[in-house]
C-alpha cells in the first residue's frame, strides 16, 4: 500500500512534468497555481517516514480543500481521479495503522517473554532427546539429523542478524521506507547471543549397563555448555 501511495503521489508529479515539457494549450495558466503546491507536498515523499507522508498528504487535501483556485486548476488539468486515489490509499493506510494500535493494546503483556521461554525449553528438551537417542541407538548413524538441526540453527541466526541490523538502521533513520531484504515481521529485536550448535558424538559407550551413569559429555553434544541455549533478549 505504501508503494501504491507512492505511485500515486509519483503520477500527479509526472503529469504537471508532462503538461509544462509538452506546453498543452489550455493548461498552462492552471499549471502555475498548482505545480508549486503538488510538489511543496507531494515530489520526494517515497524519501520521507510514514508520519511525514502521511501529515503532506493530509496537509495537501486540507488546502486543496479550502482554495477554489486550486480545485479549478486541479479539474483543468484532469488530476481529480488522480487525487481520489492518492487520497483513498493513504486513508487505508491510516485504518491499517488503527487497526494495528488497536490489536496491540489488546495483547496480553510479557506474552514476548513467556513465548521465549517456552521455545527455549522446547529446544532444550529436543537437544536432550537428540543426546539420550544417540546413546540408546548407537547402531544409527545421528549425523544426518545433527546436520539439519545445524542447518536449521544457522538459518534462524542468519534471520535474526538480518532483522537485528534492519531495525538498528530504522532506529538511526538510514532506512526510510526502502524494502531490505530478509525478515521484516513488524517486531523489533535486539541483538541475543549466538545459539549453539550440536556435534557428533566421538566417544561410545563402554558398556550399555552403565547408560544410567554414562556420562553426560559423552552425547551428541561436546558438552551441556554447549548444548544449552543462551539467554535470549526478551524483545526478539
Amino acid at each position: 500500500m505504501r508503494k501504491q501511495r507512492n505511485a500515486c503521489a509519483q503520477g500527479i508529479i509526472d503529469r504537471l512534468k508532462f503538461i509544462e515539457k509538452g506546453r498543452v494549450s489550455g493548461m498552462l495558466e492552471s499549471l502555475k497555481v498548482a505545480k508549486p503546491i503538488v510538489f511543496q507536498h507531494l515530489k520526494h515523499i517515497a524519501n520521507y517516514d510514514d508520519v511525514k507522508v502521511y501529515q503532506n498528504i493530509n496537509s495537501f487535501y486540507k488546502l486543496f480543500s479550502e482554495n477554489a483556485k486550486l480545485q479549478t486548476a486541479m479539474e483543468t488539468l484532469d488530476l481529480i481521479s488522480y487525487l481520489d486515489n492518492l487520497q483513498s490509499v493513504n486513508q487505508s493506510i491510516e485504518e491499517k495503522y488503527g487497526e494495528r494500535r488497536e490489536d496491540f493494546s489488546k495483547r496480553e503483556k510479557g506474552a514476548t517473554l513467556k513465548t521465549v521461554v517456552i521455545i527455549e525449553h522446547a529446544v532444550q528438551y529436543l537437544f536432550k532427546q537428540i543426546e539420550v537417542a544417540a546413546i540408546i541407538n548407537q547402531a544409527l548413524d545421528y549425523k544426518p539429523l545433527i546436520d539439519e538441526v545445524n542447518q536449521e540453527i544457522a538459518l534462524t541466526k542468519a534471520k535474526l542478524k538480518t532483522r537485528t541490523s534492519y531495525y538498528k538502521k530504522k532506529a538511526d533513520k538510514v532506512v526510510d521506507n526502502v524494502e531490505v531484504v530478509g525478515d521484516k515481521s513488524g517486531d523489533s529485536s535486539e541483538p541475543i547471543q549466538s545459539v549453539s550448535r550440536m556435534y557428533p558424538m566421538n566417544a561410545e559407550m563402554e558398556n550399555e549397563d552403565n547408560f544410567g551413569e554414562v556420562d553426560k559429555k559423552r552425547t551428541v553434544a561436546v558438552s551441556t555448555k554447549q548444548t544449552l541455549l543462551p539467554d535470549i533478549s526478551t524483545e526478539v
